[in-house]
């Protein structure tokens, strides 16, 4: 699907990585979800807790999905690091775009080259995945282009194009798959209900019935459930993982554990003097 020059454009998975996903000879089960990693303004200590966590743990991943703000503002050297870290992953890792990883006040880069910098992680990891469990479709929206966006460069975006694209893949998976959209930024805010613009796009998206909704942006960790249309939807947001750049909440991320059986156990873990350990809290799991 043609999507414009001026879009960011997703690419197919390459022969290499097809090739490593059906190697594994099982479904997918597993996911690390990441987000506003923030490379340029990183709390060490965080960096350090994740990579230890992927060093114990990531033979038992089967995806680690990036939602998005991979730099603090989109410089080459912030980019080198975070191409780093994907490189020293040995799973694949799904990645979209940020607000923060097109340049703010570089305008005329902003305008027209916003992913130049962005582009040395995209033949490093991938926009979307499929297998007989799970279908999921990462998009960007961000948009660095409308002159209100150059004032307000944290507002969101959901093109017709990404609605049509997330409608084809979701049609080409399994009847019984898991269906997961991954984006920067909220689709629906169900603590303010606020649609992200266009509101119709948005209810676009929606009406294709995802199960599950990754999203980043605020830095403040959700886990939530909604329906529309008799479909439940479950929101998951992720809070700033690495960065310093915490708000009323510590760095944390998420486990996804999915099963046939349409249910999903999500694991929330927040950083501690030990490291990064799970929430003492009731794990939740959800049904669809």
């Amino acid at each position: 699907m043609s999507i414009g020059v001026w879009v960011w454009a997703p690419r197919p998975l390459l022969e290499s990585e097809l090739h490593c996903l059906i190697s594994r000879g099982r479904p997918l089960k597993r996911i690390l979800h990441i987000s506003d990693l923030h490379f340029g303004r990183v709390n060490q200590a965080a960096l350090e807790a994740l990579q230890q966590t992927v060093l114990e743990q990531e033979k038992g991943f089967d995806l680690i999905v990036v939602t998005g703000d991979w730099t603090q503002r989109a410089r080459a050297r912030e980019f080198a690091e975070a191409a780093d870290f994907v490189r020293s992953l040995t799973c694949p890792v799904l990645s979209v775009p940020g607000t923060h990883d097109v340049p703010l006040y570089d305008i005329g880069r902003r305008y027209f080259a916003p992913y130049s910098r962005y582009s040395i992680l995209r033949p490093l990891t991938l926009s979307y995945f499929q297998d007989e469990t799970v279908s999921i479709v990462g998009l960007s929206t961000v948009n660095p282009y409308r002159l209100y966006n150059l004032f307000r460069p944290n507002a969101g975006v959901i093109r017709d194009s990404d609605v049509d694209r997330v409608r084809v893949i979701f049609d080409e998976s399994p009847r019984t798959a898991f269906r997961v959209i991954a984006c920067h930024h909220p689709i629906y805010d169900l603590e303010k209900n606020v649609w992200l613009s266009p509101e119709r796009s948005s209810k676009g998206l929606i009406a294709l019935k995802p199960d599950i909704v990754l999203s980043g942006h605020s830095h403040m960790q959700r886990v939530a459930m909604s329906e529309f249309d008799g479909k439940p939807v479950l929101h998951i947001s992720a809070g700033t993982t690495i960065s310093n750049r915490i708000r009323d909440q510590v760095n944390s991320f998420h486990i996804l554990e999915l099963d046939a059986s349409k249910s999903v156990i999500v694991k929330t873990y927040d950083l501690t003097d030990d490291g990064f350990l799970e929430r003492g809290m009731p794990t939740e799991k959800f049904s669809f």
